[in-house]
């Protein structure tokens, strides 16, 4: 009985010390690179009129400006990506209308940044 009893002991030891390994936070190794990577944005313009404006052109810094010529109602166009920092603008030639500057951060929903009436609107990505 006796040795049995040691044997139990001996086994219950075993599997104490040696038989389960411990278990590190895994948050830590999967979160190392996160903060590392730089984040990425991308801008939705939107414009819309009951009457009608004319000759827009919509810029985003580090990317290609864009104009489009003639009377219309409404406009949208997205560009990207950009880079914290970058300038987002919208300038109007002619006509009311409201324009309005979205932005969204590392493929997330678009946020309104920026609402207006007037015919230039300018947004500075700092987020």
């Amino acid at each position: 009985m006796k040795a049995i009893t040691k044997l139990f002991l001996v086994i219950f030891a075993a599997i104490t010390c040696f038989g389960c390994e411990k278990i590190e936070n895994d948050n830590n190794d999967n979160n190392k690179g996160q903060n590392t990577q730089e984040d990425f944005y991308y801008v939705r313009f939107e414009l819309g009129a009951s009457y009608g404006f004319s000759d827009v052109t919509i810029s985003l810094t580090g990317c290609e400006s864009f104009s489009k010529y003639g009377v219309m109602t409404t406009y949208s166009e997205v560009l990207g990506p950009a880079s914290k920092g970058a300038v987002a603008k919208i300038t109007i030639g002619s006509g009311i209308c409201t324009s309005s500057i979205y932005v969204s951060k590392n493929n997330g929903p678009f946020a309104l940044k920026r609402q207006g009436t007037s015919s230039s609107l300018s947004y500075t990505i700092n987020f």
